[in-house]
């Protein structure tokens, strides 16, 4: 897998300094250190620093959803109405329907409701 990232440039030159003295690539080096970081975390849901000011309020929504310690299906139909309000409208202009992605979302939890007589 390929990817793409931004790194400050003091991070690279630094990563590439020690990459050399090891002799591994660049490569290596990144995934060995992805490797010890995420031994060192758990398998949970992580806190994501909010995005830099500026950044947009579909940014701010995604970090803040990444808070999130519970997945949508555990919710309470309380719950999950109260995060697609949240969800309502974001990055409106961006990427078409999310508004209606979050109607049908209320749809199905209201049929759901119906169904199991919640």
């Amino acid at each position: 897998m390929k990817a793409a990232v931004s790194l400050p440039d003091p991070l690279f030159q630094a990563a590439d300094e020690l990459a050399k003295r090891l002799g591994m690539s660049r490569s290596e080096l990144f995934v060995a250190a992805i490797r010890a970081f995420l031994r060192g975390h758990p398998q949970q849901a992580r806190p994501v620093e909010a995005p830099p000011q500026g950044r947009g309020s579909l940014a701010a929504l995604a970090a803040e959803l990444a808070r999130e310690p519970k997945p949508f299906r555990d919710l309470t139909p309380e719950e999950r109405l109260a995060r697609l309000r949240r969800l309502r409208g974001a990055g409106r202009g961006l990427l078409s329907g999310s508004d209606e992605f979050a109607r049908r979302k209320q749809e199905e939890i209201e049929i759901e409701e119906r169904k199991f007589g919640r």
